[in-house]
């Protein structure tokens, strides 16, 4: 089945509409049927990361990772105050040489030789955001939970010494770094 432009939602509706009245009576009008969309947008931001972790393809190099973002481009001009705030901002892209209203997608993928890469992780920031404030922010962040998962290292109340607090800091660290070595 060709998908025929049918990423938009009005298009989608009008497709159900068109196609599965007899089976869907009680389809919802457009307005509703959008408001029940939006309400899935956690749901579809778990599906992502669910599909991202768990079919990561045999020859991705896990060893090597790009990144790189996409303008998602909310409104150009002057409608600034017709986009959610909380996730715009106005941002500059270089490629395309304009300044736009919008969000960035940011990528960190693995490399993966001869074809696509396949992404490890995916971030939305407004427009604005630098690449590597990113890759700083979220990612390093990223290890640090890594870390408090695995160790725990962050519980350290009960270290009463300097060289004690370095020993239960640097062995946790030390264990971490075993347990990722023999298990990758």
């Amino acid at each position: 089945m060709n998908v025929e432009q049918r990423l938009q939602i009005k298009q989608l509706h009008r497709f159900a509409n068109d196609y599965f009245r007899s089976w869907f009576p009680l389809l919802p009008s457009y307005e509703a049927f959008n408001m029940r969309v939006n309400r899935l947008s956690e749901a579809f931001k778990q599906l992502s990361g669910t599909l991202l972790s768990e079919y990561c393809p045999t020859d991705c190099q896990s060893d090597i990772s790009l990144v790189d973002s996409l303008p998602i481009i909310t409104c150009l001009g002057k409608r600034a105050n017709a986009v959610p705030k909380e996730l715009t901002d106005k941002g500059y892209c270089s490629t395309k040489s304009m300044y736009y209203y919008g969000s960035k997608l940011h990528a960190l993928a693995f490399r993966r030789p001869s074809h696509l890469p396949f992404p490890e992780s995916l971030i939305i920031t407004p427009a604005s955001e630098n690449d590597l404030n990113v890759q700083k922010q979220f990612w390093i962040e990223a290890l640090f939970n890594w870390s408090i998962e695995k160790t725990d290292i962050q519980r350290a109340s009960t270290m009463r010494s300097s060289k004690r607090l370095i020993v239960h800091i640097f062995g946790r660290i030390a264990v971490a770094y075993v347990f990722l070595i023999f298990n990758s």
